[in-house]
């Protein structure tokens, strides 16, 4: 008997904790596992940028390939910016847009510096510090069924 609810109760904290972990780690719009990102490539909060991580402000990041292929990004970079909420994320709006076509992030030996792209997080209404997903998604340049993606979380703040 003591065993049975030793189980029970065991399955019980496996079942939700897979719960929450992947509602935690859900983002809307991203088919990517969480598990998958930031192995092609990374995404970096550059120190000499001396972001201010302020709501509505530039916020420069810089993405370094770590894979042997060079990594195809559309339009926009795939930025996808998110806020969390309780455990959540949220769609957010960048409030920067970047001229149309795919660019190209070559490999950390062809390019080590890689690439610099701005974002500008949006949240209306904001009071309080947030903390936020900043998403990049492409896909390798030899195969256009491949997609990979990398992210970086940070707060920002009002």
């Amino acid at each position: 008997m003591q065993i049975n609810k030793f189980l029970v109760a065991t399955m019980l904290i496996i079942f939700l904790t897979a719960c929450e972990n992947s509602a935690e780690n859900n983002l809307p719009g991203i088919d990517i596992p969480m598990s998958e990102m930031n192995k092609a490539f990374v995404v970096e909060d550059p120190p000499e940028m001396a972001n201010s991580h302020k709501n509505n402000e530039p916020l420069a990041l810089g993405l370094i390939n770590k894979s042997a292929n060079r990594i195809i990004l559309p339009d926009n970079y795939g930025i996808k910016i998110f806020k969390k909420d309780d455990q959540n994320w949220i769609p957010i709006e960048n409030n920067l847009q970047y001229s149309s076509g795919d660019i190209t992030l070559l490999t950390f030996k062809e390019s080590p510096l890689g690439l610099l792209p701005v974002a500008m997080p949006l949240i209306l209404g904001m009071t309080l510090p947030v903390t936020i997903r900043v998403v990049f998604v492409g896909h390798y340049d030899d195969s256009g069924a491949k997609n990979v993606g990398a992210y970086i979380e940070l707060t920002l703040f009002p």
